[in-house]
């Protein structure tokens, strides 16, 4: 609780003493507001895949670390890596290659590019940087 002292006139010798509502609470809550909508808009622009289809369809995996696996690792595997020239997915095991844009990629690492749709187990997923 804050108290605000004031004289109601200069000649009170005695100053007058009023309860006052703090502001502070209502600061913190819009700012925690504000924190929690960039939280939410740095996400949407954070390299990620979002699945397109199945049980897990708009859920979001975000590309936070170099090299992030996608698939099972005793059927399909593929890695997502980071480098200086952007993100490339790769075939690590498997006998079907992953399908980019619903062609295969070859055994070497294919660039990604905004927009482009990975499968992998039947699963598709949307690349995203924006």
């Amino acid at each position: 609780e804050t108290v605000l002292v004031t004289n109601t006139n200069e000649t009170d010798a005695e100053p007058l003493v009023q309860k006052a509502t703090p502001v502070l609470p209502k600061q913190e809550k819009v700012v925690v507001e504000q924190a929690a909508l960039e939280t939410k808009n740095q996400v949407k622009k954070a390299p990620r895949l979002q699945i397109l289809n199945g049980k897990d369809t708009g859920a979001i995996l975000m590309l936070d670390k170099a090299i992030v696996k996608i698939g099972r690792p005793n059927e399909q595997l593929a890695l997502v890596t980071k480098r200086a020239q952007g993100y490339f997915l790769s075939h690590v095991v498997g006998d079907e290659y992953p399908l980019l844009n619903g062609k295969p990629i070859d055994m070497h690492a294919t660039q990604l590019n905004n927009h482009d749709e990975i499968e992998l187990l039947g699963v598709k997923m949307e690349f995203c940087l924006d």
